[in-house]
């Protein structure tokens, strides 16, 4: 069928068009997508100028597992500029951590899909089996790409996510610093949920203390103190916390930049909730 269809396809390829190759790698299994009419066809379409045609290539050129980490290699080298295709940097973040350097390099990813201005991606994930030298390193990129006011907000917000969801990152980087009100809620809340933060009372109290916490004047209302109460014991995820016994001490400061911290909801073997009881 391949063979069949292969002058087809080179017919089409000639006027720039690669939907009916595209649709057909989808469908084929995987050992026909590695034959050398389809291989050559691929390698067309992925010089394609058509930012739609070069995705859905892209896609079919990684889908192999085989030869999957290869080819995201050699994707890289042909343009860099590929490294700003979400699909892309997907596998980057699943199967090749070793190239993510390229998300944040400081030479310009210059190519057809991208100019020669510095590039931060805004990569989706999953970050699962990093080694901690990238994830800190891409920690850092992405936290001065948040503290550059000169980008789009919403990209910025973007990066405070990102931040949350790394395995490893340093103590600045979560830091609820910026001065704007919403990167810094943005910033407090990725703290909260990332895997390698743990707050402690004091540094929740620590940042409550800051200009984030409701206007002192308004507080003086007997309801609205209530209601400030109420916010102030639950966690990021609407959690109760546990109100302090008088002259209990709090927990020790949040511990950044090591291993990651236990699950909140992990509990003991054997522990209550775990399903084990003991007969009487």
């Amino acid at each position: 069928m391949v063979t069949g269809f292969a002058q087809t396809f080179r017919t089409e390829a000639d006027r720039g068009e690669y939907d009916q190759a595209n649709c057909l790698v989808a469908i084929l299994s995987r050992g026909c997508q590695e034959l050398p009419e389809i291989t050559s066809i691929m390698r067309r379409a992925i010089r394609s100028h058509d930012p739609h045609t070069v995705d859905r290539a892209i896609l079919n050129w990684l889908a192999v597992p085989r030869t999957r980490s290869e080819r995201l290699a050699g994707l890289l080298k042909l343009d860099p500029s590929f490294a700003t295709l979400e699909r892309v940097q997907e596998h980057i973040c699943r199967y090749r951590p070793d190239l993510a350097g390229i998300l944040y390099r400081k030479i310009p990813i210059s190519g057809r899909l991208h100019d020669d201005t510095p590039y931060v991606g805004i990569a989706p994930g999953p970050f699962d089996g990093w080694l901690p030298e990238q994830s800190r390193s891409y920690a850092q990129a992405l936290a001065r790409f948040v503290d550059d006011t000169t980008q789009d907000r919403w990209r910025r917000l973007a990066a405070v996510d990102v931040l949350g969801r790394l395995p490893w990152v340093t103590s600045e980087a979560l830091e609820p610093d910026s001065p704007e009100i919403g990167i810094r809620e943005a910033q407090l809340a990725a703290a909260f949920r990332s895997p390698a933060v743990e707050w402690s009372l004091t540094d929740f109290l620590t940042v409550l203390d800051t200009d984030l916490a409701p206007d002192r004047d308004a507080c003086r209302d007997p309801c609205h103190r209530r209601a400030v109460t109420r916010c102030d014991h639950r966690g990021p995820h609407g959690h109760r916390h546990r109100t302090m016994a008088e002259g209990e001490r709090p927990q020790a400061g949040r511990a950044t930049g090591g291993a990651p911290a236990p699950s909140r909801d992990r509990r003991d073997a054997g522990g209550p909730g775990h399903g084990r009881h003991r007969s009487s």
